[in-house]
């Protein structure tokens, strides 16, 4: 199957089988006048001929060999140009829909397990981080990437306004479960001493204490103080 013909191919095409239509009447006027023009008439006639054939096959081209996306969406590639030869198995362009977009993002392998489907994923991107977006978990992996030891999960978000791009980068932190009244501080201020997670803090006196506490839910900042 070939490429159909433009519309300005087809356009040319009639432009010429125009003018070798007047070039036969042209001729056949000398003609009447000079006996010796005959051959300037059949000359005009195969002109003709060829043109008509090539306009046909312009316009047969341009009818049946119109490709219609499956789905509604944006051309992010196309890999052949005009002109060339496509069949059935051949790639003309690749259409996104943009509409919802997926999230392959990982996670710690021992994190995985808190990572359930249908906990809420919220996230930035780098072309605009302060732009918080919000996805669903669709599917947790259960293979370990030995490589980097994290676990890949799938989430889903809605695209509406069309901000967020096929093949971006983000930044995204899994909403574990979400708590109101909570204690917390910087993830920096929690030290590791003799074992045990303690938080230093200035007394009335104007000393330095440091107090064990229990952690609970972290994020990238800050963490949760339970006790």
């Amino acid at each position: 199957v070939q490429q159909g013909s433009r519309p300005e191919d087809v356009r040319a095409g009639e432009v010429a089988v125009d003018q070798a239509a007047e070039a036969i009447r042209a001729a056949k006027e000398q003609t009447v006048q000079n006996r010796s023009k005959w051959q300037d008439v059949q000359i005009a006639e195969a002109q003709l001929a060829s043109a008509e054939g090539a306009l046909k096959t312009m316009r047969a081209q341009a009818h049946f060999l119109t490709v219609v996306s499956p789905l509604s969406g944006f051309v992010v590639g196309r890999t052949v140009n005009a002109g060339e030869n496509v069949d059935v198995t051949s790639v003309i362009a690749t259409v996104v829909d943009l509409s919802a977009v997926r999230l392959l993002l990982n996670v710690s392998a021992d994190k995985a397990s808190q990572i359930k489907p249908g906990q809420r994923v919220q996230f930035s991107t780098d072309a605009d981080p302060s732009h918080l977006h919000e996805a669903v978990i669709k599917l947790v992996n259960r293979v370990v990437d030995t490589a980097s030891n994290t676990v890949q999960i799938e989430a889903s978000a809605t695209n509406s306004d069309r901000s967020l791009r096929d093949d971006g980068f983000v930044k995204a932190s899994v909403v574990l479960r979400v708590q109101f009244g909570v204690l917390t501080v910087p993830t920096g201020a929690v030290v590791d001493k003799d074992g045990k997670s303690t938080v230093y803090v200035v007394g009335s006196d104007k000393t330095v204490k440091g107090h064990e506490v229990k952690l609970g839910i972290q994020t990238a900042d800050r963490i949760e103080i339970r006790s």
